[in-house]
């Protein structure tokens, strides 16, 4: 592929990384997964470019991110709202659009959702490390050399003009909701029935010590039958530890490979998008489903979505 830059960064915004699905296939070696937070949102957007599923995009938390095109390009953005503007207009999500060379493109400010997806048309040169070009920060490794995006940043690549497409208003995913579906884990065992009753049953707060690493939870604490510690396990994308002090933490994207906290259980694929949407300080809940639901759920609305944009 011949290389041409696309973009030039003149705002770089609050906390704005290349992503992709992830670094799968490498939490045996104590390498992280890393990757978009709301992987759906991922996914919609480089459907909507015409892009592989996998292909690296731009993740954009809260605001800020300014780019100026030096080539024609057509870009979606799927995810939180955070004002999307060409030269200074409000533009739609959801959708394929076409930018000029010269136009600037920019996020004003967060109207719903924590995290927006933008794609570009064609193929962004990114270096693969360990076949994801995703970036894990606390490793500096991937995206645009293991750091964020800065000012003066180019992008680099080769952008296509593809067809134009719209996801269907009815299949855009609602962030309101803030009931998390889970599954109850392996270790349930280590929990008193009070405890996972009050897991099940209470309302939590995102606490401020909330990150891509994790979601720290305030609110009722949760029993343990016979304490906090087991023998390191694997942290899967979703896992809710439950150290000593009783309070669940939600492992999420950059979360580490393995940790010695009981798991209470894990928020299904499909929930977790509610949370990378979220801020500190919102509340939740959280409600049990069974596998298959929770599988039923995940394949139909992938199969939706690519049906829809495919």
């Amino acid at each position: 592929m011949s290389n041409k830059v696309i973009a030039t960064v003149i705002n770089p915004g609050f906390l704005s990384t290349i992503q992709d699905m992830g670094r799968q296939g490498f939490q045996a070696f104590g390498v992280p997964e890393a990757g978009a937070m709301d992987r759906e949102a991922a996914l919609i957007a480089n459907l909507l470019v015409s892009n592989n599923e996998n292909a690296p995009l731009i993740e954009v938390t809260v605001m800020g991110l300014e780019l100026e095109f030096v080539t024609e390009v057509v870009v979606a953005v799927a995810g939180g709202d955070l004002n999307l503007q060409i030269d200074n207009i409000p533009q739609p999500m959801y959708q394929s659009l076409t930018i000029k060379a010269g136009s600037r493109l920019k996020f004003a400010g967060v109207r719903k959702g924590a995290r927006a997806y933008l794609a570009i048309g064609g193929e962004l040169s990114i270096p693969l490390v360990m076949e994801s070009s995703s970036t894990y920060l606390r490793g500096e490794i991937g995206g645009m050399k293991g750091r964020k995006i800065e000012k003066g940043d180019l992008l680099e690549g080769e952008a296509k003009i593809v067809p134009q497409k719209v996801l269907d208003e009815s299949l855009v995913r609602d962030y309101n909701k803030r009931e998390i579906r889970v599954l109850l884990n392996r270790d349930e065992d280590y929990f008193t029935g009070e405890g996972i009753n009050t897991f099940l049953t209470s309302e939590y707060i995102i606490s401020s010590q909330s990150d891509r690493m994790g979601y720290r939870m305030e609110g009722p604490e949760i029993a343990h039958r016979k304490g906090a510690d087991i023998i390191s396990t694997a942290i899967n994308f979703g896992a809710i530890q439950v150290p000593g002090h009783g309070q669940p933490i939600v492992m999420m994207a950059d979360r580490q490979t393995v940790g010695g906290y009981t798991q209470i259980g894990r928020v299904i694929t499909s929930d977790l998008p509610y949370l990378a949407q979220m801020f500190p300080g919102e509340k939740i809940s959280f409600k049990e489903v069974s596998l298959r639901e929770a599988q039923n759920v995940y394949r139909d609305r992938l199969n939706l979505l690519r049906k829809a944009l495919v």
